[in-house]
């Protein structure tokens, strides 16, 4: 049961801290007079919920930048 524990202390830990990082990252922006799309929030939602890697995220949101200016 204690190697169990720990598995699920390691996932809870990563997410309070992709949390963390999204949270800043976000406030960033904010701060540079910038908002977030909704679509890479729902991106940054998934990173939160381990669902996609960050670089994932990122790529997609390039792709989303690449395909607009094309």
């Amino acid at each position: 049961m204690g190697k169990m524990n720990e598995v699920a202390n390691n996932k809870a830990t990563a997410r309070v801290e992709r949390e963390r990082h999204v949270r800043e990252a976000t406030a960033s922006v904010a701060l540079e007079g910038f908002t977030v799309s909704t679509e890479v929030k729902l991106d940054l939602d998934a990173y939160v919920r381990g669902e996609m890697t960050l670089e994932e995220a990122l790529a997609r949101n390039h792709a989303r930048h690449v395909r607009r200016a094309a």
